[in-house]
């Protein structure tokens, strides 16, 4: 597997949790049922967990990062894995802190 389509990966599913946010925001009952791909009703309560870690306003910034990691791993070429890792260890450690 490539970095950017890690990458993409991960951008899809930043977007999806976005998108869930504001499903919340704007009063939605049941918004998992909404996304693409949807969150089926057992799922919901790992997904809803991930999204209290992750609001709103830290998943633009992950956004950010992401874009940041693209133009840096496409500029690296081959030796552009690194800048992927660092972004997902980062973000692991983050989500870890907000325990």
């Amino acid at each position: 597997t490539s970095g950017i389509s890690i990458l993409r990966s991960l951008q899809m599913e930043v977007l999806r949790m976005l998108s869930a946010h504001e499903k919340i925001a704007g009063g939605d009952g049941n918004p998992g049922k909404y996304l693409r791909p949807p969150i089926w009703p057992n799922e919901w309560p790992a997904f809803r967990a991930r999204l209290g870690k992750w609001p709103a306003r830290r998943l633009m910034r992950v956004m950010e990062r992401i874009h940041d990691a693209e133009r840096q791993t496409k500029l690296a070429g081959a030796t552009g894995d690194p800048v992927i890792r660092l972004l997902i260890n980062d973000l692991a450690r983050a989500a870890e802190n907000v325990r």
